[in-house]
Formats: C-alpha cells, sequence, structure tokens
C-alpha cells in the first residue's frame, strides 16, 4: 500500500518497499525539517519523520563518483544509549602532549617490555626495527630527539604508569569491540523503521 510524503504543499509517492523516489532537486525540500507523513487509504493515523541521517557510498573508482543514501527516522525513535569509549574512558590523548600515556593508549604492556629491551640493547636508534622502529620515528616527530637515552626514558614512564593508567590498549580495545557491535544491532533495529529515499 503507498503512502504519500508531504513536505508543506509537496506530496511524494513512497513505494511499499518503503522507498522513496525523489528527483534530486526536490531533496532540498527534505533537509532539516519535519515531515508529516500519513497513511492515503486506511487509516490516518499520522507519524513524524525527519532527516535525520545520511550515508555517502563510494564506488572503487574515484572517477565513477560517489552517491548518498538518505533516510527519514520517526521523530521519536531513541537514540544510541549502548556503551561509548568516551564515556569510560578520557579523550585519546596527542603524542605531542603526552608521549608516554600516547605510548599507554597505542601499545600493550608486553609490545613496551620488548620496545624498552630492544632500544636497552643497540648501541643505534637506526639498527631499531619494528615497534621500536616506529617508535624512534614518532619520537623524533613529537619530542625532536631519537637519542636512545630520551627514548628510553618515555618508555619507561609508561611502563611506570601502565597498571594505573584508565583506557590503556587494550581496555580501550575491548570497550571499541562492544561499541561496534551494540551500534550495529541499534542500526540494523533503527533500518527496518526508517524509510529510505533514493535519488534519480
Amino acid at each position: 500500500m503507498d503512502l504519500l510524503i508531504r513536505c508543506g504543499s509537496v506530496w511524494f509517492s513512497r513505494r511499499p518497499d518503503s522507498r522513496i523516489l525523489l528527483q534530486k532537486d526536490d531533496l532540498l525540500a527534505f533537509l532539516d525539517i519535519v515531515i508529516p507523513y500519513h497513511q492515503c487509504i486506511g487509516s490516518l493515523g499520522a507519524a513524524h519523520c525527519t532527516v535525520s541521517e545520511y550515508k555517502f557510498w563510494h564506488l572503487l573508482l574515484s572517477s565513477d563518483g560517489v552517491w548518498s543514501t538518505h533516510y527519514l527516522t520517526p521523530i521519536d525513535y531513541p537514540e544510541y544509549t549502548g556503551i561509548r569509549e568516551n564515556d569510560l574512558y578520557p579523550p585519546a590523548v596527542s603524542m605531542y602532549d603526552d608521549f608516554s600515556a600516547w605510548l599507554i593508549e597505542n601499545y600493550t604492556e608486553n609490545e613496551l617490555i620488548e620496545i624498552k629491551h630492544q632500544i636497552s640493547s643497540t648501541t643505534s636508534s637506526a639498527r631499531l626495527t619494528g615497534n621500536a622502529a616506529r617508535i624512534r620515528d614518532l619520537h623524533r616527530k613529537a619530542l625532536n630527539t631519537v637519542r636512545l637515552g630520551e627514548m628510553f626514558k618515555s618508555v619507561d614512564a609508561a611502563l611506570d604508569r601502565y597498571s594505573d593508567y584508565s583506557g590503556n590498549k587494550l581496555q580501550r580495545e575491548e570497550v571499541r569491540r562492544q561499541q561496534n557491535a551494540e551500534y550495529t544491532a541499534y542500526t540494523e533495529e533503527k533500518r527496518k523503521r526508517q524509510i529510505v529515499i533514493e535519488l534519480n
């Protein structure tokens, strides 16, 4: 059963598969407004929807362009209230502000122990490999030095703080996994209540 979607005095047809086909010029009529829509046959009950989100899709080649999908969402649909990293831990730090804290948030304790061992076992930062070499490059960028003694101090400071630090790498990764799973489930459920707008 078709629905008509009304925007001011303009009505658009909603197909039975819950998709709306619009010309590109018509999309402007939908953005940032509340749209009442009514079922034309049967019940005259109204539900208020608003264009609350859109998603961009990219083709394999940049020359193929992009397109977007817009969704009408019931205005009373609840916001996501699941787990969030920023609700549990402070915002991620910048390596420019606190290098040792940045190490804690981006490396596990075992990784830092191995990096510390590699730094203490070489006579030149140029011989570092793997994670230690990456930290050497970032240490130069953030602190303007690749002296082994300074790098050792930074890693050692991170290890000293690790056990008491709230929001280390493993903690954040676990929360991110949970957040991704919960938000995916929330989005899948919300999609059942949304109307997709397709542009011709």
